[in-house]
Parts: structure tokens; C-alpha cells; sequence
């Protein structure tokens, strides 16, 4: 579509899905943040991983350490 070798009606399909999507997306996430809030009721806070977890920060074994 952006090198314009795409027929017009083609470029306006493509659109319209890429919007429909666009929305669909927003939808979904709306729905997701308002599910945390009703779950989290008093505020959301940091997120603390597990010690040796990949997200929570250093591995015991890891070279970070040293």
C-alpha cells in the first residue's frame, strides 16, 4: 500500500480492516484495564517478581552479580 502499486479499492479494504482491528483493540484493552481495576480496588502499585524469577530482577546465577 505505501509503494502505491496497491488498486484503490484494494488500499480502502485493507483500511477499513486495519480500522475495524484498530478498534477491536482498543476494546479488548479497555476491557482488560477495567477488569484490573475491579480486581486491584485499591489502586494499582509496583509489580514485585519472585526473587530468581526472569522479571524479578537478578538471578542467582547470573554474571550480573559479580
Amino acid at each position: 500500500m505505501e509503494a502505491g502499486k496497491m488498486p484503490l479499492q484494494e488500499a480502502l479494504d485493507a483500511y477499513k480492516r486495519g480500522v475495524a482491528l484498530l478498534s477491536k483493540c482498543r476494546a479488548t484493552l479497555t476491557a482488560a484495564e477495567q477488569q484490573i481495576r475491579i480486581l486491584d480496588a485499591d489502586g494499582l502499585r509496583e509489580f514485585e517478581a519472585p526473587p530468581g524469577s526472569p522479571a524479578g530482577g537478578t538471578d542467582p546465577g547470573s554474571e550480573q552479580d559479580a
